[in-house]
């Protein structure tokens, strides 16, 4: 033994030996034995050159730390030294490096961003669900969150509650990312879904749409609703014609419009896909902002009493105190956002147009990234023909068997429109 440079000592040396003092095992390793308070002490250090003087490193006691462990501690510090690193200058500045918790992590990440959350809830939504849904996860150190402790809070709700699981798991892969952004995780994100917990989970399960009016119910509907005189009727039925989100037309604001024009133009700031969405305002829609205009400056559909656009609820509520009506597909009662897929059934169903040409009035994202490349145009001219058809149907003027054709709208001079939008 006294002939070898490195690996001099045994387990079996170690943990009988009482010699106190410094026992070199080789390549800087040496076991410590002292005498404390308690008896006999074991413990490692590593010893290297630094600076022309010799720096002592503790590796941690033998209780905890055994001789083939401590072996593998002084050969990282080894490569540290060949990469021109200073061992106990690495560890310090990892001591350094506090891992914050989940919780603490979600705080950091809602306040550096919620200034860029378009909508005023999104920041309430975020914290909640985060605190509730995923309360199993605050106190724990992101670096120490594993795909397994992710399960445990999606499981119980990914078949009952599937739209609120996926918006959690979509959340904690961000606050993940933020975390790992700051160098305190490393590795895959465990709250990936491809390739990580889409193996756990259900990918049968399917997503529930907003129930929604059947379009040969349209006329009834709107003659019904359009026997209440208030304003928030009125920005129901400007929604429907529109098919927008029920946000983008509570906020409408007079500055987005050119009425000589026709033309509606939605900065990116309030859509939803950050980009900016011209709308073709057939006459009903015209004529609905024109009882609105001259009531306020700014906004074109809002409270009378607080001069602010309309709440949330204000065109549900309008809904809930009519004929009942219900989705024929789960017979559920209708939701505003539904309308969204009235108006897109309609067009798959009564009207030849080209999908793109129905999702371009809807502001969608073309999934296929082949297809989008080469379909730059908004559609804008198509689509002036296809929704004042629609609101014909809404009128009631609309055979309900007639189909609607893609092209029969053209002038002979065929010139095209064009739409600049910012």
């Amino acid at each position: 033994m006294a002939n070898r440079t490195s690996n001099r000592l045994s387990a079996q040396l170690v943990k009988s030996t009482e010699k106190l003092g410094l026992q070199c095992d080789g390549n800087g390793l040496y076991l410590q034995v002292s005498i404390g308070a308690r008896g006999l002490n074991k413990s490692w250090v590593f010893k290297y050159p630094r600076n022309r003087k010799t720096v002592e490193m503790g590796l941690g006691s033998y209780a905890d730390i055994s001789l083939q462990d401590a072996r593998k501690k002084a050969a990282d510090c080894r490569n540290m030294l060949l990469g021109d690193k200073d061992p106990l200058h690495e560890r310090q500045l990892m001591k350094s490096l506090q891992v914050p918790t989940f919780g603490k992590c979600c705080e950091d990440y809602i306040n550096a961003h919620k200034k860029d959350w378009t909508n005023r809830k999104s920041e309430v939504q975020w914290r909640n669900s985060l605190a509730n849904d995923a309360k199993k996860l605050t106190h724990i150190q992101v670096d120490r969150i594993t795909s397994q402790l992710v399960l445990q809070v999606l499981k119980p709700i990914w078949d009952t509650k599937n739209d609120t699981a996926r918006k959690v798991r979509g959340r904690i892969e961000t606050i993940l990312d933020y975390a790992k952004s700051l160098g305190y995780c490393k590795g895959d994100n465990p709250a990936s879904m491809k390739g990580n917990l889409e193996f756990s989970l259900s990918s049968t399960h399917k997503r529930e749409h907003r129930p929604s009016l059947s379009w040969r119910e349209l006329p009834a509907f709107i003659k019904e609703l359009r026997r209440s005189r208030s304003v928030s009727r009125l920005a129901l039925e400007f929604t429907i014609l529109t098919a927008t989100r029920s946000k983008e037309a509570i906020q409408a604001q007079w500055s987005e419009f050119d009425l000589s024009k026709q033309l509606w133009i939605i900065p990116k700031e309030r859509m939803k896909a950050k980009r900016a969405h011209a709308i073709p305002l057939s006459i009903s829609a015209i004529n609905i902002l024109k009882q609105q205009q001259g009531l306020d400056q700014k906004w074109v559909f809002f409270n009378e009493i607080t001069k602010k656009p309309l709440s949330d609820m204000a065109m549900l509520e309008i809904v809930r105190g009519m004929t009942p009506y219900l989705d024929q597909s789960n017979k559920k009662p209708i939701v505003v956002h539904g309308f969204r897929s009235t108006f897109r059934t309609w067009a798959s169903e009564s009207t030849n147009y080209p999908a793109e040409i129905a999702e371009a009035a809807l502001a969608h994202k073309n999934p296929n990234k082949v297809e989008a490349a080469y379909l730059r145009s908004p559609q804008y001219g198509n689509r002036i023909h296809l929704m004042e058809n629609y609101a014909l149907l809404a009128e009631g003027i609309l055979d309900l068997d007639a189909i609607v054709h893609f092209g029969a709208h053209e002038t002979s001079a065929n010139a095209p429109i064009k739409v600049d939008i910012p």
